[in-house]
């Protein structure tokens, strides 16, 4: 299946784009145990750099997992079927799992844009991560102090187009839903 960028999806679709979940769920559990076989020192900037990356990369990872488990419960699921912290990065992220009540269609559904920002996050996390366990063991002398800034710029979730002109795809979209759903 290839994901279309202004397609909806039902929320057990992520899991379906990115089968591959499980995999670096493992690799980033023992990224940093590999950065210190190649040398990546207790104190070193390199090290930052890496634990930023691989804690970012896992909560990607939790955050695939958590809209593809996505309580379907109309209109929001409960407070106590939320993850605080995965909500915190849903809103972060400008992602908004919603429930459609139409015909076939009912359940959670994303947006395709959603699908493919995770992906090309985790992605980046993977890179980065490999990247910097080759660095330590090749170069140490040519690290940047600015390193761990540039490490965050690289694993952070592309901004939605709305994030981009300054507004929100979710608090827009709340709105909407409002208004279909007969509120104010």
């Amino acid at each position: 299946m290839i994901v279309e960028d202004f397609m909806i999806y039902n929320n057990s679709a992520i899991t379906k784009e990115i089968p591959y979940i499980g995999q670096l769920e493992e690799y980033f559990a023992n990224c940093e145990k590999e950065g210190k076989k190649n040398g990546i020192s207790d104190n070193s900037i390199v090290k930052n750099a890496l634990h930023l990356a691989r804690t970012k990369g896992q909560d990607y990872c939790q955050l695939v997992s958590y809209i593809a488990n996505y309580p379907s419960r109309y209109p929001v699921p409960k407070q106590e079927e939320q993850d605080e912290k995965m909500e915190r990065l849903l809103e972060e992220s400008d992602i908004l799992p919603t429930y459609l009540p139409w015909d076939d269609l009912d359940g959670i559904f994303i947006r395709g844009t959603d699908i493919i920002r995770l992906e090309t996050a985790l992605i980046s996390c993977f890179d980065v991560t490999q990247e910097l366990i080759a660095l330590a063991k090749d170069d140490p002398e040519a690290i940047s102090p600015t390193l761990e800034e540039e490490v965050r710029q690289k694993i952070e979730i592309p901004k939605t187009r709305e994030q981009q002109q300054g507004k929100s795809y979710r608090i827009s979209m709340k709105d909407s839903l409002r208004t279909l759903r007969g509120g104010k």
